[in-house]
């Protein structure tokens, strides 16, 4: 089912979502920060210590050379940060005030929130089940983070789970049984999801194009037996197999392209994105000779030098300190030596920070300590749910999707506190899958006792 934002009940779905985020973060920004906990609350609004107090600084700044200079002293990313230079719009004609983002940050959140429904509801079948499975990620107070502040997460979230709907939407046979016009929407949710994580987050474009490949060999011999099937016409499925084909190499002309030695991708975004201190970009150009990495001779040296992107990145990480740091011990010298992680990277990526560290610390700590308490239970019917939906190929694209974007989040952060950010979106996809089990397992439940007890009524 193709999500329509004409659809009565989604539109009022996004309504409500929106109200909600903008009135909380208002409340935020202008009650609870200045007046209830003023230790907190770092001015204008923000809270003390994080990234958006960095990003307003710069957006303010800009504004004021915008002012002085005309739109020509505009840029998308100032000092490498674009939540600034599209905050530095909205203050030239709003105010430099952080408030005046809510409305955008508080529409990308319910649109996102809109998204998770419209990805389960074939599941569970129930436009009110569907919005229960995406409630998590609505109401969590973790994200407060990108809309009640200023921040890329939110941005970002929203453009790579549309390109997972996308995807999803490609790889349903009706999409390309119907009308040609069927094929529009996926393409618009595919390239316009690029283009929202390039703004923010420009490798994560070369992230979509190797997720893209793996898709793409999925589909490919998925539209060859639904031709041998005929499910397909062989002019139906020649138009599939190209446009499949051929969309990740099309995601390449959104793509930033830096040499550093002998890695392909390394960029000044990516050193940016994850700087635990201000020196990670020159510790982490050191870092390429200190790892003195061996070359795996039988993997493509594609393959292999985003293997040493990723130990690279992880290296300006464990140089840094930190109270939530986790294994700054563990560097990786070789493609190889990621394997024998991974039972590992798995435990931290989706049950970090574990309850060791949730007593006895900050106000955070014990929000977060709430949320994961709630992960656990609902990860436990996420297997159910990859049994309950096994013959779904969008369910193990979703899986796969997450679990991707999660490992790699976990190989390069050894920061329990900037995990728990970036994986935040794809962990809440995974939550959506478990609690859509958990209303199948209720359903399946009922439906064996009902039956039961009123044959035991009607004896009685």
């Amino acid at each position: 089912m193709t999500c329509d934002f004409l659809f009565g009940n989604l539109r009022r779905i996004w309504t409500c979502l929106f109200i909600y985020a903008v009135t909380l973060a208002f409340l935020l920004q202008l009650v609870i920060l200045p007046y209830w906990f003023p230790g907190l609350h770092a001015g204008n609004g923000l809270w003390v210590g994080g990234d958006w107090v960095g990003f307003h600084r710069i957006a303010v700044e800009l504004y004021e050379k915008i002012i002085l200079q005309g739109w020509e002293a505009w840029e998308l990313r100032p000092e490498s940060q674009s939540p600034a230079g599209i905050a530095a719009v909205f203050y030239v004609f709003f105010g430099p005030h952080p408030w005046v983002l809510i409305p955008l940050n508080a529409a990308v959140h319910a649109t996102t929130g809109v998204l998770l429904v419209c990805m389960v509801q074939p599941l569970v079948r129930n436009t009110r089940h569907a919005l229960l499975c995406a409630l998590p990620f609505v109401f969590f107070p973790s994200g407060l983070v990108w809309y009640a502040q200023i921040h890329k997460d939110g941005i970002f979230f929203l453009g790579t789970l549309l390109c997972l709907y996308g995807w999803i939407l490609m790889s349903r046979l009706e999409t390309w049984t119907g009308r040609f016009a069927q094929i529009v929407p996926p393409l618009l949710y595919l390239f316009g999801g690029c283009f929202l994580i390039w703004i923010m987050r420009a490798y994560g474009v070369k992230m979509m194009q190797g997720i893209g490949f793996i898709f793409a060999a999925v589909l490919v011999p998925r539209f060859l037996f639904a031709t041998l099937q005929r499910r397909l016409r062989l002019s139906q499925a020649i138009l599939a197999l190209l446009i499949v084909v051929a969309l990740p190499p099309s995601f390449g002309f959104l793509k930033d392209r830096a040499e550093n030695g002998e890695v392909t991708f390394i960029n000044d975004a990516l050193l940016n994105d994850f700087r635990p201190a201000g020196s990670f970009a020159e510790k982490s150009r050191n870092a390429i000779n200190e790892l003195q990495w061996r070359k795996t001779d039988y993997l493509p040296s594609f393959l292999d030098n985003s293997f040493l992107t990723l130990s690279v990145v992880r290296s300006g990480y464990t140089g840094s300190e930190g109270g939530s740091n986790i294994d700054t011990d563990v560097h990786f010298h070789s493609a190889l030596e990621f394997f024998p992680y991974l039972p590992r990277a798995l435990q931290i990526g989706l049950a970090a920070p574990f309850p060791t560290s949730w007593f006895g610390g900050s106000f955070i700590k014990a929000v977060s300590a709430v949320e994961m308490v709630f992960v656990y239970a609902v990860l436990l019917f996420l297997p159910y749910a990859l049994w309950r939906w096994r013959k779904r190929l969008e369910v193990w694209m979703m899986f796969g999707y997450c679990s991707i974007f999660i490992l790699i989040y976990t190989y390069i952060t050894t920061n329990v506190g900037s995990l728990y950010r970036t994986r935040f979106g794809f962990l809440m996809l995974l939550l959506v899958l478990g609690i859509a089990g958990a209303i199948a397992l209720r359903q399946r439940a009922l439906a064996v006792t009902l039956p039961t007890a009123l044959r035991q009524v009607g004896k009685s």
